[in-house]
């Protein structure tokens, strides 16, 4: 009898460390493996490495995983050679030749707001010129269950 205890100790043990890793990892809450693959599988979308004569990528991209909602975005910012207003024409032309199809603009939905079924989910992707550096920067977001953000 004494060693079936301690085996059943050892087995709830063992299931609680588990099981505490796996909620902790993503399991019941925050973002965890799944969130990850879907980050890379947004930042490996083209229009983030994209380089025109018009503009470029400044630096790496960045990725962030909302805890709550397990939204992932992956971001980069962009140099234009001209106007901002240049650079973002240039940079809208090539979303919708990509395939990208605008989301009308209402009081939730801003402007160059854009959406694509990817990875098995409704994307967004969303852009604006930041007045404090002057880049373009590029957002792509997506969640396994709904959709990304604008």
């Amino acid at each position: 009898m004494g060693a079936s205890v301690v085996a059943g100790g050892l087995v709830f043990g063992t299931l609680t460390v588990l099981g505490g890793w796996w909620a902790l990892d993503g399991g019941l809450y925050g973002c965890g493996p799944d969130e990850r693959r879907l980050a890379r599988i947004l930042a490996a979308d083209p229009l983030l490495a994209a380089r025109t004569d018009r503009f470029a990528p400044a630096g790496e991209s960045t990725d962030t995983c909302d805890d709550d909602d397990r939204v992932v975005s992956v971001s980069q910012g962009f140099r234009g050679t001209g106007s901002p207003a240049d650079t973002a024409a240039a940079y809208r032309t090539l979303v919708r030749e990509q395939g990208w199809t605008a989301l009308p603009v209402d009081r939730i939905t801003p402007p160059d707001c854009y959406t694509k079924r990817t990875a098995g989910t409704e994307a967004r992707l969303s852009f604006g010129t930041d007045s404090l550096d002057g880049l373009l920067w590029v957002t792509i977001s997506a969640a396994r269950e709904g959709e990304g953000w604008c």
